[in-house]
């Protein structure tokens, strides 16, 4: 059920969850990167071309990651039913960050992951305690599963230019796909990966050659996944 022609107290809630993600990404992005580790000069996995966590975000970047986040959160409160909100806040929050941070550097932290995917996790049980059944929360867990196994493929077969860090995102962005449904599930990564090809496709017209950050492209097909699946589920 959507927000449009509920009743008030959801018309709130949703208003709420969108406020929260643009503060979130907008106040409180800083705090995160400024906590994020870096890896260490001459240890394995360093790149000096990395740019540091901290510095990555500038006023406008974080404008960028709320705008995207605030999208992000409405297609969620238009499309998805209250209980599935809690986790896919976490994703519009969390996520969202994810894929900024890798746009801005090609990095997918590990920490900041791991955080987002155990909140994750807690906003499906929460979904559960406010009714969305226990079919949604194993689900949830099924496929995170498959997102991970399908890009864990992926990434063998291309040879390691899917990283990763892209890998895990794909868990993080499948569970709360699949707990919305199967459908929802199989749209997120049709989608990624069209989105991925066409960012791809762009950059190579412009002359780039070398690795791009395939995160945004990951994340973008969740959230595209959730208006389509309604159309296309009727």
């Amino acid at each position: 059920m959507s927000p449009t022609g509920a009743a008030p107290g959801v018309l709130l809630a949703a208003v709420t969850v969108v406020a929260l993600v643009v503060l979130l990404l907008l106040l409180g992005a800083p705090a995160v990167l400024r906590r994020l580790p870096e890896v260490e000069p001459g240890s394995p996995g360093h790149d000096p071309a990395k740019p540091p966590y901290r510095g990555l975000g500038t006023r406008r970047r974080r404008t960028w990651w709320a705008v995207a986040g605030g999208v992000a959160a409405v297609l969620v409160t238009l499309t998805a039913d209250p209980p599935q909100w809690p986790a896919w806040t976490v994703l519009a929050t969390g996520g969202v960050l994810l894929a900024g941070i890798d746009a801005a550097s090609t990095w997918v932290p590990w920490r900041l992951t791991w955080s987002t995917g155990i909140a994750v996790a807690a906003g499906g049980l929460l979904g559960l305690a406010l009714g969305s059944g226990a079919d949604a929360w194993w689900r949830l867990c099924a496929g995170a599963g498959i997102g991970f196994g399908w890009y864990l493929l992926i990434h063998l077969l291309s040879r390691r230019r899917i990283g990763v860090g892209d890998v895990w995102l794909a868990a993080l962005v499948s569970g709360p796909a699949a707990a919305t449904g199967w459908l929802a599930l199989y749209l997120c990564l049709l989608l990624g990966a069209v989105v991925g090809g066409l960012h791809g496709a762009v950059l190579l017209a412009r002359g780039h050659r070398g690795p791009f950050a395939y995160g945004p492209s990951i994340v973008a097909g969740a959230f595209l996944a959730l208006p389509v699946s309604a159309l296309v589920g009727g």
